[in-house]
């Protein structure tokens, strides 16, 4: 799995380092993408990849985080998973 963002007809693909797949799932006006990458452990995690910089999202005691859209302010929403399974959402103000 490799993260795309089309831009002006023209795909563009990235991964999050050292990663064994990334998901890109959303995109802002500032061209900051949000997704989720899958790490050695196999636990996925969110990311925040703006300009060429990536940020690692884990939401505290979760077994997996995805980041799944964020706005042009910098919010992040998405779920978290917890060591039961059970899915919650999270909004993550910057």
């Amino acid at each position: 799995m490799h993260g795309f963002v089309l831009h002006n007809g023209s795909f563009q693909t990235f991964d999050y380092p050292n990663s064994l797949g990334t998901n890109a799932n959303g995109l802002n006006d500032n061209s900051a993408v949000v997704g989720d990458y899958v790490p050695s452990n196999l636990h996925n995690q969110g990311f925040l990849l703006s300009g060429t910089k990536f940020t690692s999202l884990s939401y505290p005691g979760s077994t997996i985080t995805v980041a799944s859209g964020t706005n042009n302010h910098g919010t992040i929403v998405g779920i978290w998973t917890d060591s039961a399974g059970n899915q919650w959402g999270f909004v993550l103000i910057k």
